[in-house]
C-alpha cells in the first residue's frame, strides 16, 4: 500500500459570480375625438377603441406606460365591434371608453380615441353633436401621402402660450394629385399654411404649421385626415399630442437619476437613496410613492407631502434578493408638479458567495482528495465533494452569506484508503 501523506492547505478565496391594402383589408379613419364623448351614427357603425402611435399621459402598469409619461407608445386597438341601432331606433351611440369594449383597455396610461370602418359609402356622423364625415373605403388604393414628422408631439405648454412644428406633407404618386379634403384638429390644435383644395406634384412636398395653443392642465390629442376625391390616393390621417402646464408649477427631479445596486448577496441587503428635490417656482404636493420590480423595497414614507420650492425629500430604496437573477424596477413619484410622474430606474443582480480552496501535497500514489466542511471549528466535517477532487483545488458553491465555515482535506489512494485529515482552515463568508 503507497503511504500517504498528510495534506496542507494553503490558501482560499472568495468568489462572485410592410402590409399592402387590398378589398379584405379594413380601412380605418381616425376621429378627433376623446374619451367619455358620444358618437352617434345612423345604421350601424364598426369601431375600435385606442389609439394611434403617441407618447404615454401618465404612468400605468402593465403596457407601454411603465416606463412612465413622455415614454413613446405604439399603436394600439382593441378588437373591432359593430354597434346596432337598439329595436325601432334609427341612431346608436356609443360613449368612448373601455367600457364600451368590454372593459379593455388597450394602453393604460394613454389618451385614447375611437376608429371608424371605412364602408363602400361615407358615413355622417356626430361627435359630441358635431358633424364628421367618414369617407367612403376605396377599391384599391395605388399611391399614397405621407409626412415628416409622421406624428406631431409638442413639448410641455404654459397655458395661454402656444408652440407651433413645422410638417412636410408628401405624395409617392406618379401623376399630380389634388387635396380637397382636410379635416382640421380641435382646439387646442390648429394648422395653417395652405388652403384647400391643393396640389401635390410628385416628388414635391406641401409644407404646413402645426400649432399647440393649450388653455388647461394636461394632456390633449388630437388629429388631422389628409383626403383626395381620387379612389386611388390612400388618405393620411396624423395623430396630435401635447400637454399643457400651469405658469406657476413645481418640477420634480431626481438625484441620481437612476438607482443601480451592483451585485448583491443573494438573501442579503443593499439600500441606496434618491433625493427628489422641488426644481421649479412653485410648491409641489406628492400624492403618492411607489416601487415596482421583484427584490425592492421602499422605507415608509407618508403621503402626501408637501415640498416648497427648492426642498427635497430624501426616499430608501432597499434591494434584497431571493434568487440568482438580474433584477429590475421602478419608483414612481407621483405628485401635482409640471412632470405629474417622476419614474427613477431600478436594477441590481444576485451574486452567489462561494469559497475556493486550494493545497499542497508531497506524497505519492494519491488518487484524489476529499474535502470536509463543518461549522463548528474542530469538527464533526461533513464531506462536500460528491467526486475525488483532482487536481489540488476546489470551490465550494453551496455557502450562506453570515456563515462561518471550517474546512480539512484527505488525500485517497487508488484502492479508496483515505489519509488523516490537514490542517483546518476558517472561511468567513460575507
Amino acid at each position: 500500500m503507497h503511504r500517504l501523506l498528510a495534506v496542507t492547505l494553503t490558501a482560499f478565496s472568495f468568489i462572485f459570480p410592410a402590409l399592402s391594402h387590398s378589398q379584405t383589408t379594413p380601412v380605418w379613419f381616425t376621429l378627433n375625438a376623446q374619451e367619455g364623448q358620444t358618437v352617434t351614427a345612423t345604421g350601424s357603425i364598426t369601431l375600435r377603441f385606442g389609439q394611434v402611435a403617441s407618447t404615454c399621459a401618465a404612468h400605468a402598469t402593465p403596457g407601454a406606460c411603465s416606463a412612465g409619461a413622455g415614454a413613446p407608445a405604439p399603436a394600439e386597438w382593441t378588437s373591432p365591434k359593430t354597434f346596432t341601432p337598439a329595436t325601432s331606433a334609427t341612431t346608436v351611440s356609443i360613449v368612448i371608453g373601455k367600457a364600451a369594449f368590454g372593459n379593455v383597455d388597450p394602453d393604460p396610461g394613454v389618451h385614447k380615441t375611437v376608429q371608424v370602418e371605412e364602408q363602400a359609402t361615407a358615413q355622417n356622423i356626430t361627435v359630441n353633436g358635431q358633424s364628421v364625415t367618414v369617407p367612403a373605403q376605396s377599391t384599391s388604393y395605388a399611391c399614397q401621402l405621407s409626412q415628416t414628422p409622421a406624428t406631431i408631439t409638442f413639448p410641455n405648454t404654459t397655458d395661454g402660450f402656444q408652440i407651433s412644428s413645422s410638417v412636410a406633407l408628401t405624395s409617392n404618386c406618379k401623376t399630380i394629385v389634388t387635396i380637397d379634403s382636410v379635416q382640421d384638429p380641435a382646439a387646442p390644435f390648429s394648422i395653417s399654411g395652405f388652403q384647400t383644395p391643393f396640389t401635390l406634384a410628385p416628388g414635391k412636398t406641401q409644407s404646413y404649421t402645426a400649432v399647440f395653443s393649450p388653455t388647461a392642465t394636461g394632456t390633449a390629442t388630437g388629429s388631422i385626415h389628409f383626403a383626395s376625391t381620387v379612389s386611388s390616393v390612400q388618405p393620411l390621417t396624423v395623430s396630435l399630442t401635447g400637454t399643457g402646464v400651469s405658469a406657476t408649477q413645481g418640477t420634480l427631479a431626481s438625484s441620481p437619476t437612476t438607482l443601480s445596486f451592483g451585485n448583491v448577496t443573494l438573501n442579503g441587503t443593499s439600500s441606496l437613496t434618491a433625493t427628489i428635490t422641488n426644481s421649479g417656482s412653485a410648491s409641489v404636493t406628492v400624492s403618492a410613492v411607489s416601487v415596482a420590480g421583484t427584490g425592492f423595497s421602499l422605507t415608509s414614507v407618508k403621503t402626501p407631502l408637501t415640498l416648497a420650492v427648492k426642498q427635497s425629500v430624501q426616499l430608501t430604496v432597499t434591494f434584497a434578493p431571493k434568487a440568482s437573477s438580474s433584477a429590475s424596477g421602478t419608483l414612481t413619484i407621483t405628485s401635482n408638479a409640471s412632470n405629474k410622474t417622476l419614474s427613477v430606474p431600478l436594477s441590481g443582480t444576485a451574486a452567489q458567495h462561494s469559497v475556493a480552496l486550494s493545497w499542497s501535497d508531497t506524497g505519492t500514489g494519491i488518487a484524489g482528495y476529499n474535502v470536509y466542511r463543518s461549522t463548528v471549528s474542530g469538527g464533526s466535517y461533513s464531506k462536500v465533494n460528491s467526486a475525488a477532487v483532482v487536481p489540488t483545488k476546489y470551490t465550494d458553491s453551496t455557502v450562506t452569506s453570515g456563515t462561518t465555515y471550517y474546512y480539512v482535506v484527505t488525500a485517497t489512494s487508488p484502492s479508496g484508503a483515505q489519509s488523516t485529515y490537514s490542517n483546518q482552515i476558517t472561511a468567513k463568508v460575507p
